[in-house]
């Protein structure tokens, strides 16, 4: 998970490694097209593809885990790398 909001916000770094399932994706410094474009990352390396309703309600990365755990093929904590 982690790899992917770097990908998307490297600038973001240091509020991505201090995360948890509780952190709200807006205190990440992330705005909604680096949302998306790591939604992108995660769904190829999830082989997923995300409904654009579920994703529009991304609030908190546990929302994102939730996503993974229910439309990918990967283990969300494949992503819990740093």
């Amino acid at each position: 998970m982690a790899a992917a909001l770097r990908q998307a916000a490297p600038e973001c770094s240091d509020s991505i490694d201090r995360m948890t399932p509780a952190t709200e994706i807006s205190d990440l410094g992330l705005n909604s097209i680096k949302l998306l474009e790591a939604a992108a990352y995660l769904e190829e390396a999830a082989k997923a593809s995300f409904p654009d309703d579920r994703l529009a309600k991304v609030v908190k990365v546990q929302d994102l885990i939730q996503l993974v755990r229910e439309h990918g093929t990967i283990d969300p904590q494949a992503f819990n790398e740093k």
